[in-house]
């Protein structure tokens, strides 16, 4: 037998609650060398142990608040100079429709693009409101006007080997929204999830 030192012992204390023991101890030998007992020192080290497991818990807070804390200025930098991007795509955009006939092929393809470009604008703000920690401004959103505006892009995406019909409820669907609450829905979001649907729905089924 060996000495030991530092030893940590989980122990059920007489009233039911579990404490640790810091143990330590040298053998008792015999006049013939023999092992006879051991005679050691314990403490209660319960509340040291749950100090330092606080303490790792705030550091791990802390931690965790300074990474996002930097998340949030990276998502702004990027926002802010995707958001002087898309100034010069829209406004590029809105000098050629001026240009060109209303109605033809390149009309319809230029309101595209600016409808996209107004579709990332606000992904835009809901990143710039991540960064700023604010809560934004609550808005109603009509969830048929939302996914009629993108019906023509799902149109393209899926080809023309598909027909496609939108065919909304009667009425308005409206619905609440703020940024704080953009994880689970947006204007945006109505795209995002429909459009990789409509994909799926539409490529050829694999055999068996």
């Amino acid at each position: 037998m060996l000495p030991f030192a530092s030893l940590e012992v989980p122990i059920r204390h007489r009233d039911g609650r579990l404490v640790l023991l810091e143990v330590s101890g040298v053998p008792v030998t015999g006049p013939d060398g023999r092992p006879r007992g051991l005679r050691g020192i314990s403490r209660d080290v319960t509340a040291r142990k749950q100090a330092e497991a606080e303490r790792q818990r705030l550091h791990d807070q802390l931690f965790h608040a300074q990474k996002m804390e930097s998340i949030g200025r990276l998502a702004g930098g990027v926002a802010h100079d995707f958001n002087n991007m898309l100034s010069v795509i829209l406004s590029y955009a809105e000098m050629a429709m001026d240009k060109v006939e209303p109605g033809s092929p390149l009309h319809r393809d230029l309101t595209e693009i600016s409808c996209a470009g107004l579709r990332s604008a606000d992904i835009v703000r809901r990143l710039l409101t991540f960064a700023r920690k604010e809560t934004g401004t609550p808005q109603v959103i009509d969830l048929n006007e939302g996914i009629t505006d993108i019906c023509t892009m799902i149109g393209r995406l899926i080809g023309e080997h598909v027909d496609l019909h939108w065919q909304p409820g009667p009425g308005r669907c409206r619905c609440a929204w703020t940024p704080r609450s953009s994880t689970r829905f947006s204007p945006t979001s109505a795209s995002t999830r429909v459009t990789p649907s409509a994909a799926w729905a539409a490529s050829p089924s694999p055999p068996g």
